[in-house]
């Protein structure tokens, strides 16, 4: 982890307005690290993502936001997005099922979704959001970045995307375990 890693984490967490960033080798990489946080034994049971879980995500994505979930055993639950890439709340709302246990959700193509409703919804039944923010660096919804609102975010600095390291992800959070489990994930 060298000073400049340091120091690109600390500008990321400062932008987009989170405590803790880590860096990764990719946005693939850092999609599996969210998921897998939330499957670490750490989290309590009630809430981790065990195989045969349900975890929400749209038709319309990237197979680095798919992948993850298959690779931690659970089942990923899709929703159509509308014609201008964000998702409807009531068609996430109706996906909820009792094995549901988080929704992963896109910025697509950098528009972002309406996070503020999303996040009430996760809030209200009690579901992880992980935020996909890969193709959304430096766009915002209601005045906030995304990349705040999930309680893990992603990024990628892939060269398709807004900035580039040549390659590169980073997962963000503000809860202090979970970005504790993320570190001792990646590393």
């Amino acid at each position: 982890h060298s000073v400049y890693t340091a120091e690109f984490e600390k500008l990321i967490r400062q932008y987009i307005g989170v405590r803790h960033a880590a860096f990764c080798n990719s946005g693939s990489s850092a999609n599996l690290l969210a998921l897998s946080t939330l499957a670490d034994y750490e989290i309590p049971e009630e809430r981790r993502i065990m195989p045969g879980d349900e975890v929400i995500t749209t038709a319309i994505s990237f197979v680095t936001t798919v992948a993850p979930i298959v690779q931690v055993g659970a089942i990923p639950v899709f929703i159509d997005m509308r014609p201008d890439f964000t998702v409807d709340i009531d068609a996430i709302d109706a996906a909820i099922k009792p094995k549901t246990k988080a929704v992963v959700l896109t910025h697509t193509l950098g528009v972002p979704f309406d996070g503020r409703a999303v996040r009430d919804l996760c809030d209200r039944r009690k579901l992880w959001l992980i935020e996909d923010s890969c193709d959304a660096l430096g766009s915002s919804h209601s005045g906030r970045m995304c990349g705040a609102w999930g309680d893990l975010s992603t990024l990628s600095f892939y060269p398709a995307h807004t900035i580039t390291a040549g390659e590169g992800g980073m997962v963000l959070t503000d809860d202090p375990k979970l970005a504790r489990i993320v570190l001792s994930l990646r590393d």
